[in-house]
Protein backbone atom coordinates (compact mmCIF):
# COMPACT_ATOMS: atom_id res chain seq x y z
CA UNK A 1 0.00 0.00 0.00
CA UNK A 2 1.45 3.59 -0.84
CA UNK A 3 0.87 5.97 2.60
CA UNK A 4 2.22 9.51 1.92
CA UNK A 5 3.17 12.58 4.02
CA UNK A 6 1.91 16.16 4.98
CA UNK A 7 -0.31 18.90 2.73
CA UNK A 8 2.41 20.57 1.57
CA UNK A 9 5.06 21.18 -1.66
CA UNK A 10 6.34 17.39 -1.13
CA UNK A 11 2.86 16.10 -0.63
CA UNK A 12 1.58 17.03 -4.00
CA UNK A 13 4.59 16.07 -5.65
CA UNK A 14 3.92 12.95 -3.68
CA UNK A 15 0.50 12.49 -4.85
CA UNK A 16 1.58 13.25 -8.39
CA UNK A 17 3.63 10.32 -8.25
CA UNK A 18 1.02 8.31 -7.06
CA UNK A 19 -1.05 9.32 -9.68
CA UNK A 20 1.25 8.45 -12.74
CA UNK A 21 1.85 5.20 -11.31
CA UNK A 22 -1.75 3.79 -10.99
CA UNK A 23 -2.55 5.48 -14.28
CA UNK A 24 -0.26 2.48 -15.86
CA UNK A 25 -2.20 0.11 -13.46
CA UNK A 26 -5.56 -2.01 -14.03
CA UNK A 27 -7.42 -4.84 -12.40
CA UNK A 28 -6.24 -7.41 -14.87
CA UNK A 29 -2.50 -6.82 -14.38
CA UNK A 30 -0.64 -9.89 -12.99
CA UNK A 31 2.49 -9.40 -10.74
CA UNK A 32 3.98 -9.98 -7.64
CA UNK A 33 6.63 -7.88 -5.35
CA UNK A 34 8.19 -8.49 -2.45
CA UNK A 35 6.06 -10.96 -0.99
CA UNK A 36 0.34 -14.94 0.97
CA UNK A 37 -2.35 -12.72 -1.05
CA UNK A 38 -2.06 -9.17 -0.32
CA UNK A 39 -1.67 -5.96 -1.10
CA UNK A 40 1.36 -3.83 -1.12
CA UNK A 41 0.12 0.12 -0.41
CA UNK A 42 2.09 3.49 -0.89
CA UNK A 43 0.69 5.76 1.98
CA UNK A 44 1.94 9.27 3.04
CA UNK A 45 2.44 10.61 6.73
CA UNK A 46 1.62 13.52 8.37
CA UNK A 47 3.57 16.01 8.49
CA UNK A 48 3.46 16.59 12.36
CA UNK A 49 1.41 15.45 15.41
CA UNK A 50 -1.12 17.84 14.65
CA UNK A 51 -1.99 16.89 11.61
CA UNK A 52 -6.02 14.90 11.85
CA UNK A 53 -7.88 12.54 9.09
CA UNK A 54 -9.90 15.33 9.04
CA UNK A 55 -7.62 17.25 6.67
CA UNK A 56 -8.45 17.52 3.22
CA UNK A 57 -5.45 14.71 1.96
CA UNK A 58 -4.37 16.32 -1.70
CA UNK A 59 -5.29 18.41 -4.29
CA UNK A 60 -6.65 16.55 -7.20
CA UNK A 61 -4.22 13.92 -7.97
CA UNK A 62 -4.64 13.75 -12.16
CA UNK A 63 -3.09 17.46 -11.50
CA UNK A 64 0.31 18.25 -13.20
CA UNK A 65 2.57 18.88 -10.79
CA UNK A 66 5.47 20.73 -11.89
CA UNK A 67 8.99 20.87 -9.88
CA UNK A 68 10.75 24.33 -9.44
CA UNK A 69 14.10 22.53 -9.87
CA UNK A 70 14.68 21.89 -6.27
CA UNK A 71 12.15 19.98 -5.13
CA UNK A 72 12.91 16.42 -3.81
CA UNK A 73 10.99 13.89 -2.78
CA UNK A 74 11.99 10.53 -0.86
CA UNK A 75 9.89 7.44 -1.61
CA UNK A 76 10.58 4.26 0.78
CA UNK A 77 10.11 0.91 -0.47
CA UNK A 78 11.48 -2.74 -0.04
CA UNK A 79 14.46 -2.76 -2.22
CA UNK A 80 15.46 -5.72 -4.81
CA UNK A 81 14.03 -6.24 -7.94
CA UNK A 82 10.79 -4.49 -6.75
CA UNK A 83 12.12 -1.23 -5.92
CA UNK A 84 13.95 -1.36 -9.49
CA UNK A 85 10.78 -1.99 -10.99
CA UNK A 86 8.99 0.86 -9.29
CA UNK A 87 11.93 3.31 -10.40
CA UNK A 88 11.88 2.61 -13.97
CA UNK A 89 7.94 2.45 -14.51
CA UNK A 90 7.14 5.05 -11.83
CA UNK A 91 9.87 7.17 -10.60
CA UNK A 92 11.74 8.16 -14.24
CA UNK A 93 8.52 8.47 -15.81
CA UNK A 94 7.48 11.32 -13.25
CA UNK A 95 10.72 12.65 -12.76
CA UNK A 96 10.59 13.50 -16.92
CA UNK A 97 7.31 14.72 -16.59
CA UNK A 98 7.41 17.48 -13.68
CA UNK A 99 11.75 17.70 -12.88
CA UNK A 100 11.28 16.91 -9.72
CA UNK A 101 13.76 14.74 -8.37
CA UNK A 102 12.89 11.20 -6.23
CA UNK A 103 15.12 10.20 -3.63
CA UNK A 104 14.30 6.27 -3.33
CA UNK A 105 15.47 4.74 0.17
CA UNK A 106 14.84 0.99 0.90
CA UNK A 107 13.39 -0.45 4.56
CA UNK A 108 12.79 -3.10 6.01
CA UNK A 109 8.64 -2.91 6.63
CA UNK A 110 9.61 -1.68 10.20
CA UNK A 111 6.60 1.38 10.53
CA UNK A 112 8.64 2.55 14.00
CA UNK A 113 10.74 5.57 11.70
CA UNK A 114 7.15 6.66 10.30
CA UNK A 115 5.42 7.38 14.31
CA UNK A 116 8.55 8.92 14.66
CA UNK A 117 9.25 11.20 12.19
CA UNK A 118 5.63 12.65 12.20
CA UNK A 119 5.67 12.76 15.87
CA UNK A 120 9.23 14.64 16.11
CA UNK A 121 7.55 16.49 13.29
CA UNK A 122 10.33 16.19 11.27
CA UNK A 123 8.98 13.75 8.50
CA UNK A 124 11.91 13.15 5.75
CA UNK A 125 9.59 10.16 3.97
CA UNK A 126 6.98 11.28 1.83
CA UNK A 127 5.38 8.12 0.38
CA UNK A 128 6.18 5.06 1.66
CA UNK A 129 5.34 1.21 0.63
CA UNK A 130 3.86 -0.43 3.49
CA UNK A 131 1.66 -4.02 4.16
CA UNK A 132 -1.98 -3.39 4.37
CA UNK A 133 -2.10 -4.34 8.11
CA UNK A 134 0.24 -1.26 9.20
CA UNK A 135 -1.37 1.17 6.55
CA UNK A 136 -4.76 0.20 8.05
CA UNK A 137 -2.63 0.91 11.79
CA UNK A 138 -1.38 4.09 10.50
CA UNK A 139 -4.33 5.30 9.44
CA UNK A 140 -5.91 5.00 12.21
CA UNK A 141 -3.24 6.39 14.43
CA UNK A 142 -3.33 9.94 12.54
CA UNK A 143 0.25 9.35 11.16
CA UNK A 144 -0.73 9.22 7.63
CA UNK A 145 -2.72 11.80 5.53
CA UNK A 146 -6.36 10.63 4.36
CA UNK A 147 -6.66 10.15 0.34
CA UNK A 148 -9.59 11.47 -1.70
CA UNK A 149 -10.55 8.16 -3.56
CA UNK A 150 -12.65 10.33 -6.21
CA UNK A 151 -9.78 12.21 -6.80
CA UNK A 152 -7.68 9.12 -8.51
CA UNK A 153 -7.39 9.15 -12.16
CA UNK A 154 -8.86 6.60 -14.75
CA UNK A 155 -7.14 3.55 -15.71
CA UNK A 156 -5.59 4.14 -19.98
CA UNK A 157 -8.89 2.71 -20.73
CA UNK A 158 -10.97 5.35 -18.87
CA UNK A 159 -12.40 3.04 -16.10
CA UNK A 160 -12.56 5.61 -13.09
CA UNK A 161 -10.34 4.39 -10.49
CA UNK A 162 -13.13 3.43 -8.07
CA UNK A 163 -14.01 0.96 -10.50
CA UNK A 164 -10.50 -0.32 -11.78
CA UNK A 165 -8.86 -1.57 -8.49
CA UNK A 166 -9.76 -5.00 -6.83
CA UNK A 167 -12.73 -4.91 -4.47
CA UNK A 168 -11.61 -3.51 -0.98
CA UNK A 169 -8.12 -2.56 -1.78
CA UNK A 170 -8.76 1.45 -1.30
CA UNK A 171 -8.47 2.39 1.92
CA UNK A 172 -8.76 5.67 4.14
CA UNK A 173 -5.12 6.48 3.80
CA UNK A 174 -3.55 4.03 1.20
CA UNK A 175 -3.73 2.51 -2.09
CA UNK A 176 -2.60 -0.70 -3.08
CA UNK A 177 0.25 -1.12 -5.91
CA UNK A 178 0.93 -4.75 -6.02
CA UNK A 179 -0.61 -8.28 -5.45
CA UNK A 180 1.58 -10.63 -3.96
CA UNK A 181 2.50 -13.53 -1.49
CA UNK A 182 4.38 -14.68 1.71
CA UNK A 183 5.38 -18.20 0.09
CA UNK A 184 6.94 -20.59 1.15
CA UNK A 185 10.65 -21.43 -1.14
CA UNK A 186 13.20 -24.36 -0.78
CA UNK A 187 16.08 -25.54 -2.87
CA UNK A 188 15.23 -27.66 -5.09
CA UNK A 189 18.65 -29.73 -5.00
CA UNK A 190 18.06 -30.50 -1.43
CA UNK A 191 14.85 -32.92 -2.85
CA UNK A 192 15.92 -34.19 -6.09
CA UNK A 193 13.70 -37.24 -5.97
CA UNK A 194 10.19 -36.00 -4.16
CA UNK A 195 10.05 -32.67 -3.38
CA UNK A 196 7.63 -30.84 -0.61
CA UNK A 197 4.40 -29.23 -2.02
CA UNK A 198 1.94 -28.28 0.82
CA UNK A 199 2.41 -26.23 3.76
CA UNK A 200 2.21 -29.50 6.07
CA UNK A 201 5.49 -30.52 4.35
CA UNK A 202 7.35 -27.61 5.65
CA UNK A 203 6.45 -28.34 9.16
CA UNK A 204 7.64 -32.30 8.63
CA UNK A 205 11.36 -32.66 9.78
CA UNK A 206 10.93 -36.23 9.23
CA UNK A 207 10.35 -36.18 5.14
CA UNK A 208 11.91 -33.51 4.67
CA UNK A 209 15.02 -32.69 6.92
CA UNK A 210 16.51 -29.36 7.21
CA UNK A 211 16.74 -25.84 8.41
CA UNK A 212 13.99 -23.58 7.89
CA UNK A 213 13.64 -20.11 7.31
CA UNK A 214 10.94 -17.59 9.18
CA UNK A 215 10.22 -13.99 8.80
CA UNK A 216 11.04 -12.62 12.87
CA UNK A 217 7.24 -11.43 12.93
CA UNK A 218 4.82 -13.55 14.23
CA UNK A 219 2.13 -12.44 11.30
CA UNK A 220 2.04 -14.59 8.76
CA UNK A 221 4.04 -17.43 10.63
CA UNK A 222 0.71 -17.86 13.21
CA UNK A 223 -1.38 -18.79 9.89
CA UNK A 224 0.28 -21.13 8.43
CA UNK A 225 0.92 -22.77 11.42
CA UNK A 226 -2.48 -23.11 12.03
CA UNK A 227 -3.43 -24.35 8.43
CA UNK A 228 -0.38 -26.72 8.82
CA UNK A 229 -2.10 -28.32 11.87
CA UNK A 230 -5.82 -28.76 9.83
CA UNK A 231 -7.71 -25.03 10.51
CA UNK A 232 -9.11 -24.16 7.33
CA UNK A 233 -8.28 -20.85 5.83
CA UNK A 234 -11.22 -19.68 6.66
CA UNK A 235 -11.27 -20.41 9.91
CA UNK A 236 -7.67 -19.02 10.82
CA UNK A 237 -8.52 -15.77 12.20
CA UNK A 238 -11.31 -16.71 14.31
CA UNK A 239 -8.99 -19.17 15.72
CA UNK A 240 -6.06 -16.71 16.14
CA UNK A 241 -9.02 -14.58 17.95
CA UNK A 242 -8.67 -17.16 20.95
CA UNK A 243 -6.13 -18.23 23.48
CA UNK A 244 -6.55 -21.65 22.21
CA UNK A 245 -6.17 -20.59 18.68
CA UNK A 246 -3.14 -18.76 19.43
CA UNK A 247 -1.84 -21.71 21.97
CA UNK A 248 -2.26 -24.24 18.92
CA UNK A 249 -0.45 -22.41 16.51
CA UNK A 250 3.10 -21.56 18.89
CA UNK A 251 2.59 -25.50 19.72
CA UNK A 252 2.80 -26.12 15.57
CA UNK A 253 5.75 -23.79 15.18
CA UNK A 254 7.81 -25.39 18.45
CA UNK A 255 7.86 -28.79 16.45
CA UNK A 256 10.12 -26.99 14.29
CA UNK A 257 12.08 -23.84 16.51
CA UNK A 258 15.13 -25.82 16.97
CA UNK A 259 15.54 -25.85 13.20
CA UNK A 260 14.56 -22.10 12.59
CA UNK A 261 16.45 -19.63 11.19
CA UNK A 262 14.93 -15.87 11.56
CA UNK A 263 15.14 -13.53 9.05
CA UNK A 264 14.28 -9.73 8.89
CA UNK A 265 14.66 -8.32 5.40
CA UNK A 266 13.42 -9.30 2.09
CA UNK A 267 17.10 -10.37 0.64
CA UNK A 268 17.75 -12.74 3.32
CA UNK A 269 15.33 -15.57 1.55
CA UNK A 270 17.15 -16.67 -1.29
CA UNK A 271 20.59 -15.73 0.23
CA UNK A 272 20.01 -18.21 2.75
CA UNK A 273 19.04 -20.55 0.27
CA UNK A 274 21.45 -19.78 -1.82
CA UNK A 275 24.43 -20.31 1.11
CA UNK A 276 22.94 -23.69 2.43
CA UNK A 277 21.74 -22.21 5.41
CA UNK A 278 18.38 -23.23 5.22
CA UNK A 279 16.56 -25.81 2.90
CA UNK A 280 13.26 -24.25 2.97
CA UNK A 281 12.20 -20.97 3.73
CA UNK A 282 9.22 -18.66 3.89
CA UNK A 283 9.79 -15.73 1.71
CA UNK A 284 8.18 -12.61 -0.73
CA UNK A 285 7.37 -14.10 -4.04
CA UNK A 286 9.01 -11.36 -5.90
CA UNK A 287 12.67 -12.43 -3.85
CA UNK A 288 12.38 -16.00 -5.07
CA UNK A 289 11.39 -14.98 -8.98
CA UNK A 290 14.04 -12.74 -9.70
CA UNK A 291 16.77 -15.34 -7.89
CA UNK A 292 14.75 -17.74 -10.27
CA UNK A 293 15.07 -15.64 -13.24
CA UNK A 294 17.88 -13.43 -12.66
CA UNK A 295 20.50 -15.66 -11.04
CA UNK A 296 19.43 -18.86 -12.31
CA UNK A 297 19.21 -20.34 -8.69
CA UNK A 298 17.47 -23.63 -8.06
CA UNK A 299 14.76 -22.24 -6.20
CA UNK A 300 10.95 -23.70 -6.38
CA UNK A 301 7.93 -21.80 -4.88
CA UNK A 302 5.27 -24.16 -2.97
CA UNK A 303 1.67 -22.14 -4.08
CA UNK A 304 -0.21 -23.81 -1.19
CA UNK A 305 -2.34 -21.51 0.79
CA UNK A 306 -0.34 -18.49 0.38
CA UNK A 307 -0.95 -15.27 2.32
Amino acid sequence: MLITTSLNTRLLAATAILALGLAACDSGTEGGNEGGSGDAALAPATDGAEATKSETAAPALGEDVMGDGGTTLTIVSWGGAYTKAQVEGFHKPFIEKTGITIQSDDYDGNIAPIKAQVESGNVVWDAVDVETADAVRLCDEGLTVPIDHSALPPAPDGTPALKDFLPGTLFECAVPVSIWSNVIAYDASAYPDTPPSTLEDFFDLDAFPGKRGLRKIPKVNLEIALMADGVAPSDVYTALATPEGLDRAFAKLDTIKDEVIWWETGAQPPQLLADGEVVMTGAYNGRIFNAQVAEGQPFEIIWDRQI
